[in-house]
């Protein structure tokens, strides 16, 4: 009978831990997940922004409406991107701290580049003392800028991530 109640015990212990371990994939997954979300609305709220402004590169004058709304949007998505960001449940390893890290660096530099250039864009695209060629050769360059910036931040951003996923055994889908 003592057998039979060990077994029973070893048998409690394995199930409190593979529940453990279930909870920590799930929130591991979870956050993951959250980091991926964030980021398509942020990209979602970017495209929508060129979209607007893309007029200009085919000699054609923007809806001065349009890209207000989509400025005013991608700012609205940041600042729920972050509050998010903020509130989000960051499982306990240095991978996964790292993970997060790099992601609010990389929230810092669309904070900058919404506000900052973003708004550029906007004052020149809808300045009406600028022809649309003078338009579109001030944007270019802030374009040109922006990418570049946003390079350096999104591949340590996205090496942080493999290497998270890979300490969690997590098999992303692209």
């Amino acid at each position: 009978m003592t057998c039979i109640l060990q077994n029973l015990v070893v048998f409690q212990l394995l199930l409190g831990v593979s529940a453990t371990e279930n909870l920590q994939q799930k929130t591991v997954l979870k956050f993951n997940q959250s980091i991926v979300n964030a980021n398509a609305q942020l990209k979602k709220a970017g495209f929508a922004y060129g979209k607007s402004i893309s007029p200009l590169f085919s000699g054609k004058p923007v809806n001065v409406k349009l890209v207000a709304q989509s400025y005013v949007n991608a700012i609205t998505t940041l600042e729920n991107v972050e509050r998010q960001m903020k509130n989000l449940n960051v499982p306990q390893s240095k991978k996964a701290r790292a993970f997060y890290q790099s992601h609010q660096k990389f929230l810092q530099g669309q904070r900058k580049m919404i506000l900052n250039d973003f708004a550029e864009i906007l004052s020149i695209a809808v300045n009406p003392n600028y022809n649309l060629r003078t338009r579109k050769t001030k944007i270019v360059p802030i374009l040109d800028r922006v990418t570049k910036k946003e390079k350096g931040p999104l591949s340590e951003l996205s090496k942080a991530q493999v290497e998270f996923v890979n300490f969690y055994n997590i098999k992303l889908e692209y």
